[in-house]
């Protein structure tokens, strides 16, 4: 996947080589140690949703998930995602050649005034999972109007992102980073 800060950077005419290694998946969702967050859009918000957050922690990439759902309904992390041979995600490991092909989001830790949305034990604390070329363009559009040129300096500023029309089944995003 191309990192999206290396791109902002690259496109702005600065080096990329300030733009910070992504942290490893592992480290932050799946170890004992690890944090999962829930995300900060549902299916359940509209076009013209607007959530805003302060960015908790540098953001960094993992490997997308399928959703599926617990017993009652609830969203719950399902196989992992590879790019099949059709160009769509599967969980078949095997892409084109018998290569595996991670299909990979950008992870943006934010807190936010949601607390108690998800039940008496939220904190507030959620994530944007900037999956797919319609959201990564939108944050590297953001990214360069503010003139970050690493993940580090991302952490304090507030996040808003603004959910739009879907185009060719893909949501549309408007995103801002300030002060």
């Amino acid at each position: 996947m191309t990192n999206a800060f290396a791109e902002a950077a690259k496109s702005a005419g600065q080096q990329t080589s300030q733009v910070a290694p992504a942290q490893s998946a592992s480290s932050q969702l799946f170890d004992s140690g690890g944090q999962s967050y829930p995300s900060l859009f549902t299916k359940f918000h509209d076009v013209g949703t607007v959530r805003t957050g302060t960015i908790t922690k540098a953001p960094y990439d993992r490997q997308s998930r399928f959703l599926d759902e617990d017993e009652n309904g609830n969203p719950k992390p399902g196989a992992l995602k590879f790019w099949g041979e059709d160009g769509k995600p599967t969980a078949e490991a095997n892409g084109p050649q018998g290569a595996r092909n991670p299909v990979m989001d950008t992870v943006i830790p934010v807190s936010t005034k949601y607390a108690g949305e998800k039940g008496a034990d939220d904190n507030g604390d959620r994530a944007w999972y900037a999956a797919g070329g319609p959201a990564l363009n939108a944050m590297r559009e953001a990214i360069r109007i503010s003139g970050v040129t690493s993940v580090e300096e991302m952490v304090g500023m507030t996040l808003t992102v603004e959910r739009l029309p879907k185009i060719k089944r893909a949501w549309q995003y408007k995103v801002t980073l300030s002060r």
